[in-house]
């Protein structure tokens, strides 16, 4: 019995360490040192959310597991960096951010294949031109012209695929950039045109519709281009805005399930679809409401990078979920009077972080001005404004102009302030309810123009009528 125990240890063993081993091997790890660097974080782009990681006096390490090559982009010091990588792959960058274009270097695996981006990238550019101007032209002019320009892109590809060190991943990954690149001209054109033309009528004709329709593909071996992965991500949102049976208010995810699977038959891209959408979910309205779908994908997908990916998203949002203690900050009223959140313990805070240049946040403002004069001789609720402008003038005159009610704040940090980070404010506006023990109601709560969050406050704030005996 004693040496059966061991070979099972011993089994075990070797189980966890090739599922470690494989782990390792799918690890692509880029990592930077950048003279005079002016920034904090560095931003790494495959699907359709920035991943942030922090930049510390110019040096960055970057891990994300794939299992597939890649053609991916990095953000940093305002500068966009393509990035070609096979799973396993170590890759270093160097710059001068204030001489970037004749300092950028690499080294490590692929460092060649990587050094020929940013040339790569300056054709594309000028061989497209302008963008503005292209989407300004008639459809037919324009159905010609990015017809040549792909044509053109492909023969320039075709022709790097002569050089021996260019892998055959780095030309595919290449030819897909440029097939979808071309695809997201053809599906942005319409909403394009009617910016750039003064034909604000405008609605695709047929020739642009059969095109469009024509670069559409399934192609799971596509994955590994973020322009495929976007393009993907916008059929999606132009299958949802085309759909008329039913309205869209607020998540679309309660139908993400079947709408996939009415779109796309490989399973794969099923897979990388719900994944993308539920991670875009997370991104912008937290756990809370689609819990049970977010579960529910992660104990039947099997694919460990998708879930593992999903998880840290899925963690940067627990001391946010219900119940959990509001993150509390201090900033100075109009009169430089610092107020807390914890300060208003014992009522409902309804929170409304806005910036004066939020065309969006604006138009919240009438409705909001609604709420406040309903209940504003109840004293069991606080309507409080946070503004992220880094121009206080600004607030201040908006503030007195429009004679904005409750508590108005503003951050000292602007937009990279910290009740953005605490709250994981990617726009606004956004709202927030908080419970009269200091406890979150909701951390991305209904607009005041909803009748949702009037209901809300309803329930909350109005006592329900005592029916007699």
């Amino acid at each position: 019995m004693k040496y059966l125990s061991l070979f099972w240890v011993f089994i075990l063993f070797i189980s966890c360490h090739t599922e470690n081993k494989n782990e390792a091997n799918q690890v692509i790890t880029i990592t930077g040192d950048i003279k005079n660097a002016t920034k904090d974080e560095v931003y790494f782009l495959l699907d359709v959310i920035p991943e942030e990681y922090p930049m510390e006096e110019g040096k960055f390490q970057i891990k994300e597991r794939f299992d597939h090559p890649i053609l991916c982009h990095v953000y940093l010091e305002q500068e966009e960096i393509s990035l070609h990588a096979v799973p396993g792959d170590s890759l270093h960058i160097t710059f001068d951010a204030e001489d970037f274009e004749n300092t950028l270097q690499f080294s490590g695996d692929r460092a060649y294949e990587n050094i020929l981006l940013p040339d790569y990238a300056k054709l594309k550019q000028d061989i497209i031109g302008d963008r503005s101007e292209l989407y300004a032209l008639p459809e037919a002019t324009f159905l010609f012209k990015t017809d040549s320009i792909y044509e053109v892109m492909q023969a320039n590809i075709l022709a790097m695929g002569n050089d021996d060190e260019l892998s055959p991943d780095y030309i595919k990954l290449l030819q897909l950039d440029a097939r979808f690149d071309y695809a997201g001209m053809l599906n942005s054109y319409e909403n394009q045109h009617r910016r750039n033309s003064d034909n604000i009528s405008y609605n695709e004709g047929p020739k642009l519709v059969e095109a469009k329709s024509t670069l559409f593909q399934e192609n799971p071996d596509a994955l590994g281009s973020d322009k495929y992965r976007q393009y993907l991500f916008n059929h999606y949102w132009d299958f949802l805005g085309n759909k008329t049976d039913r309205k869209y208010e607020g998540s679309f995810i309660n139908d993400l399930e079947n709408d996939v699977k009415e779109l796309y038959s490989d399973p794969l891209i099923q897979d990388f679809m719900t994944y993308a959408m539920l991670k875009w979910e997370i991104y912008l309205d937290g756990i809370d409401k689609n819990e049970d779908m977010i579960n529910r994908y992660m104990e039947t997908s099997k694919n460990e990078i998708y879930v593992s990916s999903l998880q840290k998203k899925v963690d940067e949002w627990l001391h946010l979920k219900k119940g959990m203690v509001a993150p509390d900050f201090e900033y100075p009223d109009i009169d430089s009077i610092g107020h807390a959140l914890s300060d208003f313990r014992g009522k409902y805070v309804y929170i409304d972080v806005w910036a004066t240049w939020c065309r969006p946040c604006v138009a919240e403002h009438p409705a909001l001005a609604e709420l406040e004069d309903k209940y504003h001789d109840n004293d069991n609720i606080i309507f409080m404004g946070v503004s992220t402008d880094s121009d206080r003038n600004a607030w201040e005159a908006m503030v007195r102009e429009k004679q904005l009610g409750g508590v108005q704040l503003i951050s000292d940090e602007g937009w990279p302030s910290d009740i953005n980070k605490d709250y994981n404010i990617s726009g606004i506006p956004r709202f927030i309810l908080v419970d009269m023990d200091g406890n979150l109601i909701d951390a991305n709560a209904p607009r005041p123009s909803s009748k949702e969050m009037k209901t809300i406050l309803k329930n909350l704030l109005e006592p329900s009528p005592v029916i007699g005996n």
